[in-house]
């Protein structure tokens, strides 16, 4: 198919931040074991027995706090108040996180009038969702033999990239629903102060929609560069609300988890589409090429989700426990 235009990928993308949940925890007093009466020198007389009852608290070890939630500064009132082991505290604030994506994107019609004032949130998440969706076709389509012709994103929520095949094209049919899950992961372990600061996150991201959006073809820009727009000012807004008293109300870096979340759960959300049922879709689009069955395909993606969710559990229950011994051992 060299140097024929393709349009397979012109499919319908409905698939395509530190905690300040409430006040910081009050961090815990170092405790330390009481000092025994079989410890104390009978026989001494009242400055010397003084004098070892110092020397054995400075010696004493501190106990070490328990790795709940009401000792992590920064936890939510609420699992604070519950002391909820750790474990459960990142369980719990990850599915919070997946399941206010579905509402504001899936299901903000069921929340009556309300649901009609965040449909423009839901969507400016899905926005972000379709772009790492296109941009990881693009990435692949870049650093191959292919030339691309066309990168687009639309007013409802969906995207499109056509491109000259001159290489493998099931790589770049696979990407797609696997480099909005990666992205997702990182930004939502990054969401709780690692690596950039939420700030410095948001200004990357900003950065990488003008790069992508504004660098690569566009038959029909208006959309594109309007919602690449969009996309940036706001990016911007937030990273400027994280430099100022703002941002003590305005949890950004929720917005974060929830921007992640949209992208971790894009592909499972659109299941029954990536099965075809009459549209075309990337894994319609495999199975052409390869001759392996949809259901295949769905399943890499749904194994793909499932490992990052994983490996960001992991992690941000092995960095917050890390902090608290910091924590404590400061203390």
């Amino acid at each position: 198919m060299t140097g024929s235009k393709d349009k397979a990928l012109q499919e319908k993308d409905a698939d395509t931040a530190p905690d300040t949940n409430g006040a910081d925890a009050a961090l815990q007093r170092p405790k330390y074991r009481r000092k025994g009466k079989a410890e104390v020198d009978a026989s001494a007389g009242a400055a010397s027995g003084e004098g070892a009852a110092g020397r054995a608290g400075e010696n004493t070890p501190r106990a070490r706090p328990e790795t709940n939630a009401h000792d992590e500064p920064g936890y939510s009132r609420i699992l604070g108040m519950a002391k909820l082991p750790l474990v459960s505290v990142v369980a719990l604030e990850m599915l919070f996180a997946g399941v206010l994506s579905l509402l504001l994107i899936e299901y903000s019609h069921l929340l009556g009038p309300l649901g009609l004032i965040l449909v423009p949130a839901g969507i400016w998440f899905e926005w972000f969702d379709t772009f790492f969706h296109e941009f990881g076709h693009a990435l692949v389509i870049v650093f191959s033999a292919s030339e691309i012709v066309d990168f687009r994103l639309n007013w409802d929520g969906t995207g499109s990239v056509s491109y000259y095949i001159n290489s493998p094209q099931w790589p770049i049919a696979w990407i797609g629903y696997a480099m909005p899950p990666l992205v997702g992961a990182l930004l939502y372990w990054e969401a709780n102060d690692r690596g950039l600061a939420t700030q410095g996150t948001l200004v990357v991201l900003a950065a990488l929609v003008a790069l992508v959006t504004f660098g690569l073809p566009n038959e029909e820009p208006e959309s594109t560069w309007t919602i690449a727009g969009i996309l940036i000012v706001s990016l911007l807004l937030l990273a400027l609300i994280c430099a100022t008293v703002l941002k003590r109300y305005i949890p950004v870096d929720w917005v974060q988890r929830v921007m992640a979340a949209t992208m971790i759960i894009g592909g499972t959300r659109s299941v029954t589409y990536l099965f075809g049922f009459g549209e075309q879709s990337d894994a319609a689009s495999l199975a052409e090429l390869t001759a392996v069955p949809e259901a295949f395909w769905v399943l890499t993606w749904m194994v793909w989700t499932v490992l990052c969710v994983l490996v960001v559990f992991i992690l941000e229950v092995r960095d917050r426990r890390n902090r608290q011994r910091t924590v404590a051992d400061s203390g």
